[in-house]
């Protein structure tokens, strides 16, 4: 008998994990319906989707005010299918947000389900841990030090490692991939991450230009390549540098080819960190969001660093601009530390090297697969 299982995932990170943890339960349950929320990798692996990452994704606490009445719709929409058509399980994929009212609904209604990669309430909202210990889940980390924080709190987590130590691997060895890009042996290699929200590239991406743009009138053996999430951000990127006046690329190939050969990356805060340490990339680590939601957040954070990699690490391994240090005099003039600097930069790329040693050994969504399966069918 097919099994129907409710999955949701709010953003493009989500997304991805989504489709690679579906891929796994497939090999062990062919025959598995699946429906919910999601983006286009999760819609490649046979999900209905009905709502997409795109429409979910949000970025502070303002912007996710203003889009209340959305969400509430997002939720009627999907109540109102659980009682139509119950779920015989679930699978909630980070977004607490959202996640937590459907966990609630699935709870009530006696549906299991799985949370895969778990809300970071060690950084903030630690009352949530309360509501998830009354809840008849089980609870899937790809963060190594959770499973310890949430078991002094009464909650048992299992880490099954961490994806990115499978996916964030280079395909072209350094040296190659800068000859084929063009880059020249006196060339500073500067790839550029600004993020997959439209919100976050708008508020990052023209004050990185505008720095690299500094650095350029005191080094003029810059090469500058911008990494968009996908190619469908090609064309608000080409406006962006346009109007920067830079002489920068658009880049759409293998990223972590890009972060591997790269002399110094700007990206900013997220997942993408873990992939710049994973690929041993030198790094500075930029987060800007509107004032209100700064004021908000700094307020509730209960962490010394915003930046996932020197989460993992215990240290600040890549240094951190959060919100007004975001300018193009305080960026470039990280930048040329780097830059000037090489003893700097190979100590942190060393420490970089250390957040890999920490994420498992592989085979993550094999792993979680199998736990999933294991809970929900067996």
């Amino acid at each position: 008998m097919t099994k129907k299982i409710f999955i949701s995932a709010g953003e493009a990170s989500g997304d991805m994990h989504a489709a690679g943890l579906i891929a796994e339960l497939r090999k062990l349950h062919p025959d598995i319906s699946l429906w919910g929320l999601g983006g286009s990798r999760m819609r490649s692996e046979g999900v209905e989707t009905l709502y997409d990452i795109s429409d979910l994704s949000t970025m502070g606490f303002t912007e996710v005010v203003c889009k209340l009445p959305f969400f509430r719709r997002v939720l009627k929409t999907v109540s109102n299918r659980f009682d139509k058509d119950k779920p015989d399980a679930a699978i909630l994929i980070d977004y607490p947000g959202m996640n937590f009212k459907f966990a609630e609904r699935l709870n009530r209604l006696g549906i299991p389900f799985v949370y895969y990669i778990l809300p970071q309430v060690w950084a903030w909202h630690r009352s949530r841990i309360e509501k998830m210990k009354r809840w008849n889940a089980k609870f899937i980390s790809i963060l190594p030090f959770e499973p310890e924080f949430f078991s002094e709190h009464g909650l048992e987590v299992e880490f099954c490692g961490h994806p990115l130590v499978d996916l964030a691997k280079p395909e072209t060895e350094p040296g190659a991939f800068r000859a084929s890009a063009g880059v020249g042996d006196s060339e500073k290699l500067i790839a550029v991450l600004p993020g997959s929200r439209i919100q976050e590239i708008g508020a990052i991406l023209p004050v990185v230009l505008s720095a690299t743009k500094v650095v350029g009138e005191n080094l003029s053996n810059l090469k500058i390549m911008c990494r968009p999430v996908d190619r469908s951000q090609n064309d608000m990127f080409a406006r962006m540098i346009c109007d920067a006046g830079v002489d920068a690329e658009i880049f759409n190939g293998n990223m972590y080819d890009l972060l591997a050969a790269a002399d110094l990356t700007l990206v900013t805060s997220g997942t993408a960190t873990v992939e710049a340490a994973i690929c041993k990339s030198p790094s500075i680590v930029l987060y800007r969001t509107n004032r209100l939601t700064y004021m908000i957040a700094k307020r509730v954070i209960s962490v010394n660093n915003i930046a996932m990699a020197n989460i993992i690490a215990g240290e600040s391994i890549y240094p951190e601009l959060i919100q007004s240090d975001v300018n193009s005099k305080r960026i470039a003039s990280e930048v040329m530390r780097f830059l000037d600097n090489l003893k700097y930069t190979e100590t942190v790329r060393s420490k970089a090297a250390r957040v890999l040693t920490l994420l498992g050994e592989g085979d993550a969504y094999k792993r979680a697969g199998r736990t999933v399966a294991s809970y929900l069918f067996d």
